[in-house]
């Protein structure tokens, strides 16, 4: 029996029955709404409860991570054409209790990253329609997107693709890395520079420039 099955013959109060109903009432008018992505669904779905709005009027301290989340749940339903692809992609990318994840790649949101870094990261989804999200608050991906790229100690990859949901292009963020920092391409049987290398590498090129300065 599902939720708004249960809800029907649940024996609840009158108020919250009532409540309960109208939930149920703005999940069925969210559905009908075939020509609605998933990402459209959820982001509807939080405006219509009111749920977002209360998280924005919250006070408590956890309300900014919540809110956060919501985001994050917001872009990852971008790459899914249903509820079903969604909530399969999160049983498969939650570890089973006891499994040995050393030596293994970790996936992680970019919340879960911050205070975080590694030799090597990855991220991907780097598209115009994935990341920014076309449902989220711009700058606050942006800051996302600096957290996610400072992750990196040594080397940090970016993928994009050309075709989700639709025509994708690179995601603007990426234009606003210094073009000295960034390779555009595979790095085959290229050697990285290690981070102290780029920091004595950008300390020649200011050198540089002062001297040339003031020679004028």
């Amino acid at each position: 029996m599902s939720l708004l099955q249960a809800l029907e013959t649940a024996n609840l109060p009158p108020k919250a029955r009532a409540a309960a109903h109208a939930f149920a009432d703005v999940v069925r008018a969210v559905a009908q709404d075939r020509s609605a992505t998933l990402a459209d669904q959820l982001s509807l779905l939080l405006d219509h409860t009111g749920y977002r709005a209360w998280l924005r009027e919250s006070k408590a301290e956890e309300t900014t991570d919540r809110l956060e989340n919501l985001q994050e749940l917001l872009s990852l339903a971008g790459s899914f054409h249903s509820a079903t692809q969604l909530l399969e992609h999160a049983a498969l990318a939650s570890a089973a209790p006891g499994e040995d994840t050393v030596g293994r790649v970790q996936l992680m949101t970019k919340h879960k990253a911050k205070g975080l870094e590694f030799p090597h990261v990855f991220l991907a989804g780097w598209d115009t329609q994935c990341f920014p999200s076309r449902f989220g608050d711009h700058d606050e991906e942006r800051r996302l997107a600096y957290v996610s790229l400072t992750r990196g100690m040594q080397r940090v990859s970016i993928s994009h693709c050309a075709y989700r949901a639709g025509l994708a292009r690179p995601s603007p963020f990426i234009d606003d890395i210094p073009t000295a920092s960034r390779v555009k391409g595979w790095l085959h049987g290229q050697r990285v520079p290690t981070a102290m290398e780029m920091r004595m590498d950008r300390k020649r090129r200011t050198n540089e420039e002062l001297a040339v300065l003031l020679r004028r």
